[in-house]
Order: C-alpha cells, then structure tokens, then sequence
C-alpha cells in the first residue's frame, strides 16, 4: 500500500512527461515516395519523441498528423513508458524519504 502514491504519482508524472518532445535518434519511413540511388529504399525521417527521460510516444507520420504526437494514433514504446515510470517513482520515493527523515529530526 506504501508503493501505491509513488507509482501513481509515477504514472501520472511519465504521462505528463510526454510534452517534452524532441527529434530522434529513432527513424520511420516518412512519405510515401522511395529515395536513394535507384529508388528502391523507402524515405527514412527522424521521428519526433515524446516523454522524459526516455521518448514513449514516438511519430508515426504514416497513420498520423507528421509532428504532431497522440496516444491514439502513434507509437507508444511500452519498456520506455515503464522506465519513466520508475525514474518517477522513485523519485517520488526519495522525496518521501527526505521529508520523513526532515520531520524525524525535528521532531527530536
């Protein structure tokens, strides 16, 4: 029950995370035209990421508006989503930690 406040605080901290955005280094095919020598390889764009501090939501410009992120059109990279949210857990946690210990030391 203890673990229950920071992984909710983790989940809706990773969530709001993914306003942070930025290029890369993941790549999709953009477009639907073929570039190279000979035409034969399909166009690769940098795709845009969202969420900190690993990108959990990443473009997909063939299904969706290009730059522009949502949960129901792009790519959600779930192993990252659970990385953000620990890094917020424990986060949260060790914010716990620190104003127990305060409060502790007052207290005495």
């Amino acid at each position: 029950m203890k673990a229950l406040l920071p992984a909710a605080l983790g989940i809706g901290l990773a969530l709001a995370s993914v306003g942070i955005e930025r290029v890369g280094p993941r790549t999709v095919v953009g477009g639907e035209g073929f570039c190279g020598a000979g035409a034969v390889a399909p166009c690769t764009v940098e795709a845009l990421g969202g969420g900190w501090p690993a990108a959990f939501l990443v473009d997909d410009p063939q299904v969706s508006v290009p730059n522009q992120l949502a949960f129901a059109e792009d790519d959600v990279r779930w192993a990252a989503f659970a990385i953000d949210v620990g890094v917020f857990a424990a986060l949260v946690q060790a914010v716990r930690w620190m104003v127990r210990r305060r409060r502790r030391e007052r207290s005495t």
